[in-house]
């Protein structure tokens, strides 16, 4: 019989692994790795957010455009057929327009600052929303 085995399979061997994972257990209680959660969302929202600042965001081959009288909307093929996946309103179409993989969300933010006179920080934080929303549902590369 392997000597590792019985080792653990011993009440004494037994005994010793137990009080050994035993202060891991203890730090690790359930209270705190729920209180630890946010804190990793956090973490990755944060780590999520560099990485589309960083990007140059592309359209996914897979969503189309389609404009309605005023109402713009992107679609997905699913199961043959063509399903919603976003509306867009005005400022919503520039950003989509812009995602050609040549401009930064930066140089978004600027052609929304420019055509809509809003503000530099309400011009980025709305591309960053929205890239983000867009990233999420699989719109952009």
């Amino acid at each position: 019989m392997d000597k590792r085995i019985n080792t653990i399979s011993s009440r004494r061997g037994f005994i010793g692994t137990f009080l050994g994972l035993l202060p891991g257990i203890v730090l690790a209680s359930p209270g705190r790795l729920k209180a630890a959660r946010p804190e990793i969302r956090d973490l990755l929202s944060q780590m999520d957010l560099e990485a589309l600042i960083s990007s140059r965001p592309q359209k996914d081959a897979s969503v189309t455009f389609k404009t309605s009288g005023d109402k713009s909307t992107l679609y997905r093929e699913k199961r043959g057929e063509m399903g919603p996946v976003c509306s867009l309103n005005a400022m919503a179409k520039i950003i989509w327009d812009a995602c050609d993989g040549s401009k930064s969300p930066k140089d978004i933010s600027e052609t929304l600052h420019n055509r809509y006179l809003v503000s530099r920080h309400r011009a980025w934080t709305d591309t960053l929303f929205f890239l983000s929303r867009l990233k999420k549902i699989g719109a952009i590369l």
